[in-house]
Order: structure tokens, then sequence, then C-alpha cells
């Protein structure tokens, strides 16, 4: 294992680099990973190197990531160097381990140590309003006083906090006054409309996506459109765009687009071809499949296919 050997050696900080980098590139950590970042600890006291701010803020990163946010805030507590990145790295271990209230515990600590937030800090703190509208509307006041530039980052972040949260028209505000918009900005806002009833829009704005940008859509996207199929009923166009995911965009459906087709039929009354579409699947169907199609049979009353549902569900489960 590559972590051992440096680990074991002398290079720290490229030790340290490599346990960044798995982060950066999406490997998440596992039983091992915490012991050998003891280790790391131990040979940055041994080294001299716990009042470095480099190592202190990977260190706060490493310990985030292996959900061992106690261990991370004491790291950060006995910093005597601190930046930017510093604060960022404490309040973003914190939201990954769904610290939310201690976030702004510690932005709070932040400005009355008299460093500014930057963008970072209020992406961070958007992810951590958990669907609150007025906290969101605090943070992007912060935003607007601070007079932060309202680039790609910090603008979807904005869309998806007023999406998840409700606040449908701020989002739209937001996403009108984009200039840049990837696929995150368009997933976000197609989503929002889903959710809250306003099916047609979500559709309608996918389709001048796929018009007027060079923006592909990816899983996020076509799981909205779906959501806004199911939310209309429209079947034929739900089983268009599921088919489309993969044909066109070579996007492989995941389980919650199986999920969420079972979900169209099941609104639509159609049952028994959800069954046989559930059946079809190139993978074993989840108890989540299963729940939702139980879910419909019990307002239409269809006790054939509930039967069926139940029987198959106690040989496999």
């Amino acid at each position: 294992m590559l972590s051992r050997g440096y680990s074991s050696s002398d290079t720290l900080v490229e030790s340290i680099w490599f346990y960044s980098e798995m982060g950066r590139r999406g490997i998440k950590p596992n039983k091992l990973t915490f012991p050998f970042l003891l280790k790391i600890q131990v040979e940055v006291l041994k080294h001299g190197f716990d009042s470095d701010v480099y190592v202190g803020n990977n260190l706060i990163h490493l310990y985030g990531s292996c959900k061992k946010t106690s261990d991370a805030r004491k790291v950060f507590d006995e910093m005597t160097d601190r930046n930017f990145v510093s604060w960022n790295s404490i309040m973003t271990a914190l939201v990954e381990n769904g610290k939310f209230n201690l976030v702004f515990e510690c932005f709070c600590e932040m400005i009355g140590k008299r460093f500014c937030p930057d963008e970072t800090t209020m992406v961070v703190l958007l992810s951590a309003c958990g669907g609150n509208l007025s906290l969101g509307k605090l943070v992007h006041s912060q935003v607007v006083v601070r007079e932060l530039e309202l680039n790609c980052r910090l603008g979807t972040a904005l869309v998806d906090m007023y999406a998840k949260s409700g606040g449908l028209e701020y989002a739209r505000l937001v996403f009108e006054r984009m200039v840049d918009k990837n696929v995150w900005t368009w997933s976000a806002m197609i989503v929002g409309l889903a959710q809250y009833g306003f099916a047609e829009e979500a559709l309608q704005l996918f389709a001048k996506m796929m018009k007027e940008s060079t923006v592909r859509p990816n899983y996020v996207t076509f799981l909205s459109v779906l959501c806004a199929c199911s939310h209309t009923s429209l079947v034929d166009d739900g089983y268009k765009y599921f088919h489309k995911m993969e044909k066109a965009h070579k996007i492989k459906p995941m389980m919650i687009h199986y999920r969420a087709m079972v979900d169209i039929l099941g609104r639509a009354g159609r049952l028994n071809e959800a069954y046989d579409f559930i059946k079809k699947k190139p993978f074993e169907p989840d108890a989540v499949v299963w729940r939702t199609l139980l879910s419909a049979c019990s307002i239409y009353h269809n006790i054939r296919t509930t039967i069926c549902i139940q029987s198959y569900y106690c040989l496999n489960f």
C-alpha cells in the first residue's frame, strides 16, 4: 500500500500530499486510513511541523475525511498560525460530518478573529443551511454585503440552497443573473422546480438547456427530469428520457433512476407494468423500489400486484 510506504518514510510532506490527493480524487478513507493518519501526526510533532499552517490545514482535512471532527478541531485549536484555508477546512470538516450548528458557531468565531470570509466560506455555509430558507437568506446577505463575485461555484451553491428550501423565486433570480452555468447549476434549478410542483417548467428548462447551452446533462439532471415526469404523470416522456439517458448520453441508469421510473408508473396506476419493469432490471432491486411500488398498490387497491411483490420480497430479502 502506497500510503504505508509514505507514512513510514521521512518524506512527511509527500505523505500529507498523498492523503490530500486521495480526497481530491474522491477516494474515501477506510478503516486502515486512520491509524496511518495518527502516525503522520506523530511524525508532525516529532519533526516540529506542528506550527506549519500548511501541515495543520491538511491534517484538519484528513481528520474530517475520517469523520474524526473532534480531532480536526483539536488540531485547529492548537494551531499557532491560521489562514483562510484553516477556517474553511474546519468548517468543511464539520459540514461533511453533519455538525451544522457548529459550522455557524465557527463562522462567528472567524468573524470575531477579524478574518474576512471568502467565496469558499460562503459555499460551505450555504451547504450547511439544510433547507432552512431564513438561514440561507442570511448567508446570501453576507455575500451581497461583502460584494463577492457571483461566479459559477457560488451562484450554483445559492441556486441549490434556494431550490432545496423552497425559495424558488430567489433561485430563479440568482439563476438568471448568472453568466456562467455548469451542469450542476442547471440540475439544481430543474430539481427544485420538479420537487415543488413546477414540473412543466422543469421540463421546459431542461429543453432550454439542451437547445441553448453547451452544457451536457448528467445523472442528476436526468433524475430531476424523471421526477418532473412523475409529478405530471408523463409516462411516455418518462420512458423516453430514461432510454435517452443511456443511448444518447452514455449515462448508465442507476438504482435511483429505476426508482424514479417505478414511481412514474406507480403514480399513473400502471402497477403491473411497474412490476414487470422491476423484474427486467439488469441488477437486483432494492427494498426502496419495492416500497415505492407497494405504496402505489395501496393507493390503487391492487391486491394482485401486492401479493406478487410480497411473495417475491419474502423470497429474496
